[in-house]
This record gives structure tokens, C-alpha cells and sequence, in this order.
């Protein structure tokens, strides 16, 4: 390494520590000019002569936990309605998908020649099949919507009535009007 090298890696360096010696200061005073302390920030007095302020403190500050919980798990809800209603809609869309293909092969054979016979009742039972197990898939994926939608509602509620919700949601699926 040469001499240059070493320099500017030096200089690097002591800007480096420098910034991040003034960045992550944690006084709640700064001294200016003239040595006069200026507060940053107001510290929270932790014992107070009167109990019912102390009280009342420790309650504000409990609300603002429950209030914290409440909000997690809302949103955790709200995020596993939100994954439950992209599942059911792929579902749905992939079952679609499959009858389109399935009509637009009834129409081909519709189409082919009356000499060379239908088509295999073993091909048709396949697509069939197919049809029923997508089908089936996307019942369980629309119950899975509903069931979610049961944990969110009250989550819903309770939010709403603690402010942390303005208004009612945008509804994404209709199955959320339902009771």
C-alpha cells in the first residue's frame, strides 16, 4: 500500500468515526457558546409527588401498549385476509383459465369431421376431472377467505372504536358484506 494510499484511508477513516461520534450522541443537553445547557428533549419525570398524576400516567402508558398490541395484530389480520383473498382470486382466475380451454376444445371437437369419431370418453373425463379439482381448490380458498374475514371484523371494530381506523375499509371481494 502506498503512502498516498494509507493517507486517504486514514482520513477516511477519522471522517467516518467523526461523523459517527457527533451522529449518536445521546444528551439531553447541548452546550452552546456560551456554556448555557439547552434541552432537547423533556425526559420523562418517573416519580411524581402526586399518585393520581403517577396513575394516570401509568395508565396512558398502558393504553398505548394495548393500543400497539391491537394494532399488530389488526394488521397481521388484515395482511392474511389480504394473502387469502390474492390466493382465492389465482385460484378462481386459474380455474377460468382451464373452462375456457376446455370449451375452446368441446368447439374443436364440435368442428372435426363426422368420420373420425368424438373424442375419447378417457380425454373428456380428464379435463372434467380437472375442472372439479380446481373447482374444488378454489372453494376451499374462497372458505379460507371467509374464515379470515371472521378473525378481521372484530379486529375491525375494535380499531374503529379506538381510532385507529377513520372509516370503514375499501371492501376488495363482496364476500366481506356478507354477515
Amino acid at each position: 500500500m502506498t503512502k498516498r494510499a494509507a493517507k486517504r484511508k486514514a482520513a477516511v477513516t477519522t471522517a467516518f468515526l467523526l461523523l459517527f461520534g457527533f451522529g449518536c450522541r445521546n444528551s439531553p443537553h447541548e452546550h452552546f457558546a456560551f456554556g448555557e445547557p439547552v434541552v432537547l428533549r423533556d425526559d420523562a419525570v418517573l416519580v411524581r409527588e402526586n399518585l393520581t398524576d403517577t396513575q394516570s400516567i401509568h395508565h396512558d402508558s398502558r393504553r398505548e401498549v394495548d393500543i400497539a398490541r391491537l394494532r399488530v395484530e389488526w394488521l397481521a389480520a388484515e395482511k392474511s385476509l389480504a394473502d387469502a383473498q390474492l390466493v382465492a382470486a389465482e385460484t378462481r382466475e386459474r380455474q377460468d383459465g382451464l373452462a375456457v380451454k376446455y370449451s375452446r376444445f368441446l368447439e374443436l371437437d364440435a368442428r372435426v369431421p363426422g368420420d373420425k369419431g368424438p373424442v375419447a370418453p378417457e380425454v373428456m373425463s380428464v379435463w372434467e376431472n380437472n375442472l372439479r379439482q380446481y373447482g374444488a381448490q378454489t372453494a376451499r380458498s374462497k372458505a379460507k377467505v371467509r374464515l379470515s374475514l371472521r378473525r378481521v371484523k372484530p379486529l375491525r371494530q375494535k380499531a374503529l372504536v379506538l381510532g385507529l381506523l377513520a372509516d370503514r375499509p375499501q371492501t376488495v371481494s363482496q364476500e366481506e358484506n356478507e354477515p
